[in-house]
């Protein structure tokens, strides 16, 4: 689940918080969440890809950021309609559209990392 609202930020460093659904997986997958969960564009797309390599990160996990994008925004689209369902939540017609509409923007390749 990462996401802005699970990153902690101090001087001291960088932490994680919620680790509900943390597996073993493609860091691909974790990078394409964290660019649809924040709605990236194109430039904050870019410089995550730089800071990720910068880091010390695999080069070639880029590739695969795109299609993990695609099926990254359409699983949240579902979890909030599960959630609106459930919750009676005003905010779901909205969050479910968002995601819609990343998952809209990673299939015509505007956001490639």
């Amino acid at each position: 689940d990462l996401s802005i609202g699970n990153i902690l930020w101090s001087e001291g460093g960088v932490g994680l918080i919620d680790w509900e659904f943390s597996r073993v997986g493609d860091p691909a997958e974790e990078l394409a969440y964290l660019l649809t969960e924040q709605a990236a564009d194109p430039e904050l797309a870019a410089t995550v890809h730089a800071a990720y390599l910068e880091a010390g990160g695999e080069a070639g996990i880029w590739s695969r950021v795109p299609a993990y994008g695609l099926f990254t925004a359409l699983d949240s689209a579902l979890w909030w309609l599960d959630y609106g369902d459930r919750h009676d939540s005003p905010e779901g017609p909205r969050e479910i559209a968002a995601r819609v509409e990343m998952a809209a923007r990673w299939l015509a390749g505007e956001i490639t990392g």
